[in-house]
């Protein structure tokens, strides 16, 4: 059994603010929306109409928007790509910091968000639509997020009367580099730096571990971190991000794993010259091992980030997933 995910392109964006949320982009969302509730997985794709700050702020306030989205009718994070310029001369305000560092989704979009909620531009089924994301802002956190800025969030008082639908009480896990984190949705992992568990988590929300892959972690090391984490062998319980890999060492960790424990594998080719090739090995391995594919992180910038985002949209096709079209 394969994780099958569709490539959703958001479009382009221009600076105006008032072009992220038009009609029919919120109609579009919510199309989307239908098709993961349905169980059809998605990597979202951004990109802005031209390498400025307004634009690279209102690309990332869209990509934002599709994560609420997504995420809180998947319960589980949507992996997020914004395409940046080569040429962009904003480093403080490039696209990717706002999904990973202190001002991403999690502080900066909850604002933006909070701000277009009670817009009076805004009828009431868009007010109460936005209004619905703001109570889900934390599952914002798509693959590449800052656990310890949502964590932050979570325990700041003027946020602790959100209810996070369908979770309970926290439950702390582990992950291969050392941090703690706390499931509040299945796949969403949050931590507060203590190692303290804060409660119990009912239901079938406890069924998921992620755990990342450090260079130079043994296979063995590997092997028994999946039987820590998943005595029981239930297929999709674990969910495995790969760090940029050679060929041997990532066929090693798929071994060393096995077919016991099946875990999901999202892939992490990197940026910069040969990342594509890269991607296309490290799938190629997967495929030939038999392992599960879940999605593809990607990082990198303008064209080599876009000649990944085709091959990844390739990957999609070969495992019979119609492709939406880019014209959102």
């Amino acid at each position: 059994m394969r994780l099958r995910h569709r490539v959703v392109g958001l479009g382009h964006t221009a600076p105006a603010a008032g072009s992220v949320t038009t009609p029919e982009r919120v109609r579009r969302m919510r199309e989307l929306t239908a098709a993961a509730a349905r169980g059809e997985s998605l990597l979202l794709c951004a990109e802005p109409r031209e390498p400025v700050a307004g634009a690279m702020r209102a690309t990332a306030d869209l990509a934002t928007l599709g994560a609420f989205v997504f995420a809180y009718a998947t319960g589980r994070p949507v992996p997020t790509v914004l395409a940046v310029s080569d040429s962009h001369a904003e480093p403080g305000t490039f696209a990717g910091d706002r999904l990973v560092h202190h001002e991403g989704p999690i502080g900066r979009a909850h604002r933006w968000l909070a701000g277009m909620a009670w817009a009076p531009r805004l009828d009431t089924a868009e007010s109460a639509f936005l209004t619905r994301l703001i109570k889900a802002w934390g599952f914002a956190m798509a693959y590449g997020g800052e656990p310890a800025e949502v964590a932050r969030m979570l325990t700041a008082d003027q946020f602790s009367a959100l209810p996070l639908p369908g979770t309970v009480s926290p439950l702390v896990r582990q992950t291969t580099d050392g941090s703690r984190y706390s499931l509040v949705s299945p796949g969403v992992f949050v931590g507060d730096g203590t190692g303290r568990p804060a409660g119990e988590q009912a239901g079938d929300l406890v069924n998921t571990v992620v755990l990342r892959l450090r260079r130079g972690l043994p296979a063995d090391e590997l092997a028994r971190l999946c039987a820590r984490f998943d005595p029981d062998r239930v297929p999709g319980k674990l969910v495995v991000l790969v760090p940029p890999l050679p060929d041997r060492r990532l066929a090693a960790y798929v071994t060393a794993a096995g077919g016991q424990h099946m875990p999901t594998w999202v892939l992490g080719p990197g940026s910069g010259p040969g990342s594509g090739a890269r991607l296309r090995r490290m799938h190629e391995v997967l495929a030939g091992l038999g392992a599960h594919l879940g999605g593809v992180w990607l990082d990198g910038r303008g064209r080599r980030l876009e000649q990944i985002v085709r091959l990844a949209t390739v990957i999609s096709s070969q495992h019979s997933v119609p492709i939406l079209d880019r014209t959102a």
